[in-house]
């Protein structure tokens, strides 16, 4: 199955109920049916579909960034792995495991299994996310899981879990969501954010989790936090040309994309220069061969060097 269709199952039970390991249908045609259904709704009827997604299976392969130049705290740098538990009053405060495998972001490993051992100390730690192109969607949902322990509450209000976006990296980050010094919430807690209601969806989105302990008491206070499951999806992909007006077509992206006028060079005309240009592009979706899609669909394709050599005018033409 598909990781992106995987993770949004488990975001669809009976009821609006979160599907975990432990609620999921035990009936092989329960779940059959869910499946067909999520399938059907995630490439259909809503026209939904998965622009990025991270499970922190594989290591840092998308390039998320901990310890970065706003980091503060003295401990507790965010990391990707399998997080060693730890208890504080007989409450879990990391986890053991991510949310539905074993590994996750966490804030730093607790090695010898010691609470105090490496938790966020006396300042902020964020994971910033790559940049993720966004542009040509209206809507666009941020789902993650999240897990965050604060010992004390209501001590300090620098103890915290916030997460943020900016829609390029010279924007200032806005907040999405925030725990404050009241809040515990250690187990693994899906939500769900639509981010066109607080950025602009350009092609330079970044989103960031950040948890701080507050430097109020000296002893400070136990705060870990982790991530998992971080998905994307537009909202309002098209499926096909009917869904993009007439002068678009659809993307395998699910984007509605002008067509191509068969002019490569940008010389203001179409001639056999532009056709030699376009033949390497056959097979291919990349942005440099978007002048040659004529026809619409993706890749590039003959009939569409076919439409070229009908237009082809100019010195060279």
């Amino acid at each position: 199955m598909f990781p992106a269709i995987n993770r949004l199952i488990r975001r669809l039970g009976r009821g609006g109920q979160l599907l975990t390991r432990r609620n999921r249908p035990h009936s092989l045609c329960a779940l059959t049916f869910l499946l067909m259904f999520t399938a059907c709704l995630t490439q259909s009827a809503f026209g939904q579909v998965a622009l990025f997604e991270e499970g922190f299976e594989n290591g840092n392969t998308n390039g998320w960034t901990m310890g970065g130049a706003d980091d503060t705290a003295d401990q507790g740098t965010w990391e990707i792995g399998d997080p060693v538990g730890t208890f504080q009053a007989g409450e879990p405060a990391q986890p053991e495991s991510g949310n539905e495998s074993v590994g996750c972001a966490f804030t730093a490993q607790n090695t010898p299994g010691d609470v105090g051992f490496h938790d966020v100390d006396k300042g902020v730690v964020y994971l910033v996310s790559p940049v993720i192109d966004l542009s040509g969607y209206s809507s666009v949902e941020l789902s993650y899981f999240r897990w965050y322990f604060l010992d004390r509450l209501n001590e300090d209000v620098d103890d915290y879990f916030v997460v943020q976006a900016r829609d390029s990296v010279s924007s200032p980050w806005v907040e999405l969501e925030r725990l404050d010094n009241s809040a515990r919430a250690n187990t693994w807690i899906a939500q769900s954010i639509l981010l066109e209601t607080h950025i602009d969806l350009t092609s330079n989105v970044q989103i960031r989790f950040g948890a701080s302990d507050g430097t109020a008491s000296l002893l400070g206070n136990i705060v870990e936090a982790a991530v998992d499951d971080v998905l994307l999806v537009a909202m309002d992909a098209c499926q096909d040309n009917s869904d993009c007006n007439s002068e678009e077509y659809c993307s395998g992206t699910g984007q509605c994309l002008p067509f191509g006028n068969g002019d490569v060079d940008l010389d203001g005309d179409v001639d056999i220069v532009d056709y030699r240009d376009c033949l390497p592009c056959i097979g291919s979706v990349s942005a440099g061969c978007l002048p040659c899609n004529l026809v619409g669909g993706e890749p590039v394709e003959v009939e569409d060097l076919t439409a070229i050599s009908q237009i082809m005018s100019g010195p060279n033409g």
